[in-house]
């Protein structure tokens, strides 16, 4: 947790996950009897600026903040939306054993890339990547009950990186007419991703092919 001031507010910041970062492929929505395994890092690092130091909730269910100043959102540096507030919390227990508590967040106007629509951090403790958490009870959040000092999901994961080619050309590239083989391409991720090759956009996109899983690039008809 870091802090700044600006004017009477302190700033606050907390580490979390977005909440497709955690839903079974099948799921829309984080709810009671749903199962996750903890992820590695969290995935986003969340932010905002208020004069007391409690995170509230939305006392009247009604999708908005109840508090009127502060909790202004900030998502991985940049503002978003209106204000942030807690909507829910849920009770976990973990393959561990142990009982963890799950705060799900709100931002107006903003919702988490990706399926589902909100953000997710621990109160309190944070399980260790690997276990599994089942959702024991999920309650609404109302009044001012969440304190911001307790708020994380850990360290954040470092930005993923782009593949890159071996062997890619440069601007141009010759071959004999009247053959369909271009080159085959190699390309590496550092991050260990899954690749995949295709051809995308350009005026005479649809004049040639590419294997998806080795990346071999070549003309649909030969070139006269």
């Amino acid at each position: 947790m870091t802090y700044y001031y600006r004017y009477h507010q302190k700033r606050y910041e907390w580490t979390a996950y977005k909440e497709a970062d955690l839903l079974a492929s099948n799921d829309t929505n984080l709810s009671c009897g749903d199962s996750f395994k903890m992820p590695g890092c969290a995935t986003v690092t969340m932010a905002t600026y208020d004069d007391d130091s409690i995170l509230s909730g939305d006392e009247y269910c009604d999708d908005n903040a109840s508090d009127w100043t502060g909790q202004d959102a900030y998502v991985n540096g940049g503002r978003v939306g209106a204000q942030l507030y807690a909507e829910q919390y849920h009770v976990l227990r973990g393959t561990d054993g142990r009982i963890y508590y799950l705060i799900e967040i709100e931002v107006e106007g903003y919702d988490a890339p990706g399926k589902g629509d909100d953000f997710f951090t621990f109160y309190g403790a944070v399980p260790p990547a690997g276990v599994t958490l089942t959702v024991l009870q999920t309650c609404n959040v109302s009044g001012c009950m969440i304190d911001y000092a307790c708020l994380g999901a850990g360290c954040v994961a470092p930005p993923n990186t782009p593949p890159t080619f071996s062997n890619a050309p440069g601007n141009c590239i010759t071959i004999d007419e009247n053959t369909t083989f271009v080159i085959d391409l190699d390309a590496s991720d550092a991050d260990g991703d899954a690749l995949s090759y295709a051809v995308v956009g350009g005026a005479d996109a649809a004049l040639f092919t590419i294997d998806a899983a080795t990346g071999q690039l070549g003309f649909i008809a030969p070139p006269d």
